[in-house]
Parts: structure tokens; C-alpha cells; sequence
């Protein structure tokens, strides 16, 4: 494994990738502050993926500012 995975993370002389900042919040079953989720998204973010979205939690995220935020979104809500 070590001899396939180690030039991922070795730097050689090409040319530098793109940064992209991913957080990952469990909203436990909506009970997360969406205005403070999307707070800390809108100031560290480049990707949010969720676990446990409740869809009226996904509705108050909309609300709080999240669409204008990060404009594309895969959601699936339950």
C-alpha cells in the first residue's frame, strides 16, 4: 500500500493543486444552529457535506443564508 499510495501525498516538481476546504457537520436530526452552521461554513468552506438532515432543518439552512453561500447542492434529505 505504501508503494501505491505515497506519491499522493509526496510533492514532486509539478505544478501546486487547487486548495478546497470540505467540513462535515452531523446535524443531529436537526437539532444543529443552522444560523451557526452556516456561519462557520461561510467563513471555512469550499464543501459541506451533512449527516442526519432533517428536511425542515433543511428549509431554516436555505433561510439562514446556506444558497448564497455554496449556490450547488446535491440534497437529500430525511
Amino acid at each position: 500500500m505504501v508503494v501505491v499510495q505515497l506519491p499522493w501525498f509526496v510533492r514532486s516538481g509539478g505544478t501546486r493543486g487547487v486548495r478546497v476546504r470540505v467540513i462535515s457537520a452531523n446535524l443531529r436530526y436537526g437539532r444543529a444552529d443552522a444560523d451557526g452552521v452556516v456561519k462557520v461554513v461561510r467563513d471555512n468552506a469550499d464543501i459541506l457535506a451533512v449527516q442526519e438532515l432533517t428536511p425542515e432543518k433543511a428549509e431554516l439552512l436555505s433561510a439562514a443564508g446556506l444558497d448564497e453561500t455554496l449556490p450547488h447542492r446535491a440534497l437529500r434529505a430525511c
